[in-house]
């Protein structure tokens, strides 16, 4: 039985938050791959690549860049990308349209590419919004425009279990 290592993929690289993690991550000793939106699939580094968040195809060729299949890699993916709508304007139906392709979309997206992957390389997949939730000791929600991907987290806790989707 071959010993899996841990990949790391983050989705959200232009967030301060996907920057931090991807430092601690490295300091660790992790592989991590930090991802940021782009109109096309492209590798910037080894550890940096653009993709299309509206492409099923442009995760699964990440999959496949980061993680061959031949590898026994265990993936850890952190979708971030939500955190980038925190400086959109909530006033305008334009903003409102675009924070929901940037978040709840782009997730959509990335689940179904999970889903159409092996079993082995469907990994684990952690959902980070900031403000679309009501939280003990605040006053209100900041950013309702980010709760849609927490209903979509609860969705695919339900339909993909092996993904193991988790909400913060």
């Amino acid at each position: 039985n071959a010993t899996r290592h841990v990949i790391w993929i983050i989705f959200g690289s232009d967030t301060e938050v996907g920057g931090h993690l991807h430092k601690l991550l490295m300091e660790k000793g992790h592989r991590c791959v930090l991802v940021s939106r782009g109109e096309r699939f492209s590798r910037r580094n080894a550890s940096h690549y653009h993709l299309n968040t509206m492409q099923q195809a442009d995760y699964r060729r990440l999959i496949d860049s980061v993680a061959p299949a031949e590898e026994t890699a265990e993936l850890r993916l952190g979708h971030l990308f939500a955190l980038e709508t925190a400086g959109l304007d909530l006033c305008t139906e334009a903003s409102a349209s675009e924070m929901q392709r940037i978040s709840g979309e782009s997730a959509l997206s990335l689940v179904q590419a999970l889903a159409g992957a092996e079993a082995q390389r469907r990994g684990r997949l952690w959902l980070v919004t900031c403000g679309s939730r009501y939280v003990a000791g605040t006053t209100d929600v900041v950013y309702p425009f980010q709760a849609p991907l927490w209903g979509l987290g609860g969705v695919i806790a339900l339909e993909h279990p092996e993904l193991k989707c988790t909400r913060i």
